[in-house]
């Protein structure tokens, strides 16, 4: 169904569809647009928006499986389920487990955006998220 999905923090004047807590999470942070079959999420400015790693200021299209990243602390893991459908009958067993692979080492590259490899963290400092059961689904 076409529409649009606000997202923001309990601190916003109207009160968003999805509210997330966390650092870096601005009352209006973003907004997914669905039309015609397809999502596109547009960040707000100056929001922390993430699509598979990459920092997003534009309106970007979504897709089946892609990781989400709003403010420092909430990743989704997007669900287009016709899209998904198509994908599941072009697929065969190979072809099926390597896009697994791939999607799992991707959500271990996003495990701690904030510190590089080699740096060192304070004591107590957060981390992201410990393993692809800590991605939570969107649809």
């Amino acid at each position: 169904k076409d529409g649009e999905t606000v997202i923001g923090s309990a601190e916003s004047a109207d009160t968003p569809h999805i509210i997330l807590k966390g650092p870096s999470v601005l009352p209006v942070h973003c907004r997914i647009k669905l039309e015609d079959g397809v999502a596109t999420l547009h960040p707000a400015s100056s929001a922390l928006c993430l699509v598979n790693a990459a920092p997003v200021v534009t309106p970007v299209r979504l897709s089946q499986g892609c990781v989400i990243v709003l403010g420092k602390t909430n990743m989704f893991r997007y669900n287009d389920p016709l899209e998904a459908a198509d994908m599941r009958r072009s697929m065969n067993e190979k072809t099926r487990k390597a896009s697994l692979m791939n999607q799992s080492l991707l959500s271990q590259s996003l495990s701690d955006l904030r510190n590089p490899p080699g740096s060192k963290r304070a004591s107590g400092e957060w981390r992201m998220f410990s393993s692809d059961s800590d991605i939570k689904d969107i649809k």
